[in-house]
């Protein structure tokens, strides 16, 4: 290839970037962006990674930090005066809140104790309320859409709510739900 190719080549590329860039722009430029784009977009996932991280403790400053779990919270507090009992990765959260209206499509008044990941898996302790007199086929339903939750919990990264997660032991006895990504990312149990 000779200077004049090089050249050819250089001008050709840098029309094309003019027809998508208004202004002029050389490869430093363009490499620069990119890096900063690639830059902003690595700084978003940490950030969000962060807020979704389950400690293994309640959320104390904020224990609905995607804002789905208000029905939830408030028949915690009015079954047990526990509000802040879900222990769960923030990935779970909808699950939970899908969860609970469907059992209160059945029973509006049901209980609710404690929601939390045990063994790797969404515990959801629920009984229907003494003021329904529900019948033997809405009771299975009832066990039937706790169970379903369970087991859906098994394919949901706990932490984002991917759905290819799979059941980890990640030591120390603890077993986790996640997806490859917070797999890699190292997720503390």
């Amino acid at each position: 290839m000779t200077d004049d190719d090089d050249a050819d080549i250089e001008a050709i590329v840098l029309e094309s970037l003019r027809r998508l860039h208004p202004f002029p722009v050389t490869w430093e430029q363009a490499e620069a962006t990119f890096a900063d784009d690639t830059r902003a977009d690595l700084a978003g996932l940490a950030r969000e990674h962060l807020a979704l991280q389950y400690l293994g403790n309640p959320y104390e400053d904020d224990p609905d930090p995607l804002g789905v779990l208000a029905p939830v919270l408030w028949r915690l507090a009015h079954s047990n005066g526990e509000p802040n009992q879900v222990w769960c990765g923030a990935g779970w959260h909808r699950l939970v809140a899908e969860t609970d209206r469907r059992l209160a499509e059945i029973d509006p008044w049901y209980s609710l104790g404690q929601v939390k990941e045990k063994y790797g898996l969404l515990r959801y302790y629920a009984r229907p309320s003494s003021v329904t007199d529900l019948d033997e086929e809405c009771h299975r339903q009832f066990r039937a859409i706790i169970s379903s939750a369970e087991v859906a919990s098994g394919f949901l990264c706990e932490v984002c709510g991917h759905a290819d997660a799979q059941l980890l032991g990640v030591g120390r006895g603890r077993t986790r739900t996640l997806c490859d990504s917070h797999t890699r990312w190292g997720v503390q149990p």
